[in-house]
């Protein structure tokens, strides 16, 4: 008996490792080396990416299609967006789906994400608000072509404004689900979301836009977690809580929450019924990870 509970309890640490290790493949740019695990690659080199890219954990910023192809984006340096993909062993090939010549400079977190029709899209923003940035949406298809997805036009989800930052997006029953920080004013901010269904065009409608949180706080961020229940949003909102959205721009925020750093910015998991979340814990500087 004692022998099969250590055997289970070693086996639910391993899922929590497996688990935590794939939310924080959303901490890229990629660049990693040879482990006893096997062996991984290099995304693109050389690559002055962000200096701390793991500050937008939030981001979901790879994505693998049905026939294992890798598609993975970045931002060189505040240059725009690009894609990279790999097939296999293949060496990975790169190039540019930013398209636009009316933003500030600034570096543009990014998240890609299936839409379940054979499909990706992306969606960037800022990660501040020294320059504002809109928030946009690009459509991914063909996505096994040997010369890369062929990139739809720049869809803007929300003018600039004041500014709008650590854009993330999802799936789910055939619709996306994107959730953003919006300046709202001088020193107010506002955690928003929307959705879209028509999956079938390059611009596609927004409906169900809705106000998850509001606060003075401009480091408040979110990012989406599809569940057997429906779609989530784990955010750190003043502490780190989970955003259940019940029906159309409905959402409903759970009664439980945990203390977290106000930097710090949540990435999460379906892990069964539950969710998995894991974020920078202070000091910053003692490089602790929690998870919940």
């Amino acid at each position: 008996m004692t022998n099969t509970l250590a055997l289970a309890r070693a086996r639910n640490f391993q899922r929590v490792a497996v688990a935590l290790a794939l939310a924080l493949l959303s901490a890229m740019t990629v660049s990693r080396v040879a482990t006893a695990a096997g062996v991984v690659t290099t995304v693109a080199e050389p690559c002055i990416g962000s200096s701390n890219p793991t500050f937008y954990p939030n981001n979901h910023r790879m994505v693998v299609t049905s026939t294992g192809r890798r598609l993975a984006i970045f931002d060189p340096d505040g240059s725009g967006v690009h894609l990279a993909w790999s097939d296999g062993d293949a060496p990975w090939s790169t190039k540019s789906i930013y398209g636009v010549s009316d933003e500030a400079p600034s570096d543009r977190p990014a998240s890609i994400a299936l839409d379940g029709t054979g499909n990706a899209w992306v969606v960037w923003s800022g990660y501040n608000f020294s320059s504002p940035l809109p928030l946009r949406l690009r459509r991914l298809t063909n996505l096994d072509a040997p010369g890369g997805p062929t990139v739809g036009p720049v869809v803007t989800v929300q003018p600039a404004g004041q500014g709008n930052a650590f854009a993330d997006l999802e799936f789910q029953g055939g619709r996306g689900f994107i959730v953003w920080l919006q300046r709202t004013g001088s020193t107010s901010y506002a955690l928003k979301t929307i959705q879209f269904s028509q999956l079938n065009t390059d611009t596609p409608a927004f409906e169900n836009p809705a106000t998850l949180y509001s606060s003075s706080a401009s480091t408040t961020s979110g990012t989406l977690v599809p569940t057997p229940a429906g779609m989530r949003v784990v955010a750190r909102a003043g502490s780190l809580k989970v955003y259940s959205n019940t029906s159309g721009a409905q959402w409903a925020a759970g009664s439980a929450s945990t203390k977290a750093p106000t930097k710090a910015k949540p990435s999460a998991i379906a892990f069964g019924n539950d969710i998995l979340a894991t974020f920078q814990a202070a000091p910053f500087k003692d490089d602790i990870v929690k998870v919940v």
